[in-house]
């Protein structure tokens, strides 16, 4: 009898505990150092700074020129999200770095060994001043 009431919570641990690491593997973010395939924007990294160049908006009062650096993560089925501001400019260069980058479309994703897999990914946003 006393087997039992430690052999069921045991079990129940132990099933708990498998559970988590499935999930917690199946959520794991890679650098693009580590995939065998980094994520691509649609297109390739000319069409990237073409939607850049199109959709990025030049607020009258940016009185700064210089790159936003942002980090995001390119999902397995393409979405983005996790969006960091690793290296800001000023928050309203942040801010709309931040906005175009979550219009972006869907991404090819990165894979490892043909699976595709959730891959952080840096690019910069450019802001220039124009005289």
């Amino acid at each position: 009898m006393i087997n039992s009431f430690l052999f069921l919570p045991f079990m129940w641990l132990t099933l708990s505990c498998t559970g988590q690491n499935n999930s917690a593997n199946e959520k794991k973010v890679y650098d693009v150092n580590e995939v065998d395939s980094v994520p691509v924007f649609p297109g390739d990294s000319e069409a990237l700074n073409r939607y850049l160049n199109k959709n990025v908006k030049w607020v009258a009062d940016f009185d700064v020129s210089g790159k936003v650096y942002l980090s995001f993560i390119v999902k397995d089925d393409g979405a983005i999200s996790d969006i960091k501001i690793e290296k800001g400019l000023c928050g309203k260069c942040d801010e709309e770095a931040t906005r175009v980058v979550k219009t972006f479309p869907h991404w090819k994703p990165g894979e490892i060994n043909g699976n595709r897999v959730n891959t952080r990914v840096m690019i910069s946003v450019p802001f220039k001043l124009i005289n």
